[in-house]
């Protein structure tokens, strides 16, 4: 008789934690990220950050989730960037360009960046800036231009 009521607690035992298992694995979420790189949503703020640093990239990617507020583009192959690159990208608030192989921007690069208050494109190859590609950007904060070869700066950069 013992034997059968442990047999019984033992299978009860396993169905309840068979199905507290079952209930447990529901798929996560997918969230919607750029081919190559890695999307993270901070659990505190719900920001995005998207993490495509060293990708060999030659071009901004075009499909970075517009809900982005960090992207990371540090160490790419990025000769010049055209007045698209971040389109839509209206929550960005950091940008992370530096360490790369940028020689030029567009003037309209950062049209639309109104939310954008960091800025990072030290150490590339940088020797003009145009005078208006930070004239969008109302909410810029700090902008990290060291360890390029600039020549001049524009008076009306910061106008």
């Amino acid at each position: 008789m013992h034997s059968s009521v442990l047999l019984m607690l033992w299978i009860l035992g396993a169905s309840v934690g068979w199905a507290d298992s079952a209930s447990t694995t529901e798929k996560p979420t997918e969230m919607p990220c750029s081919k190559g790189c890695t999307c993270l949503m901070d659990d505190y703020s719900s920001d995005l950050s998207v993490y495509c640093s060293s990708r060999n990239l030659t071009l901004a990617p075009p499909d970075v989730p517009k809900s982005t507020h960090s992207l990371w583009l540090d160490g790419n192959l990025f000769t010049s960037l055209p007045g698209a690159s971040f389109k839509d990208l209206n929550n960005l608030d950091f940008l992370n360009l530096q360490n790369g192989q940028l020689y030029t921007l567009d003037a309209q690069v950062f049209r639309g960046l109104r939310s954008l208050a960091h800025l990072h494109l030290e150490r590339n190859h940088i020797r003009t800036l145009p005078s208006i590609v930070l004239q969008n950007t109302p909410n810029l904060a700090s902008l990290s231009l060291h360890n390029n070869q600039l020549s001049r700066i524009e008076d009306k950069l910061f106008a």
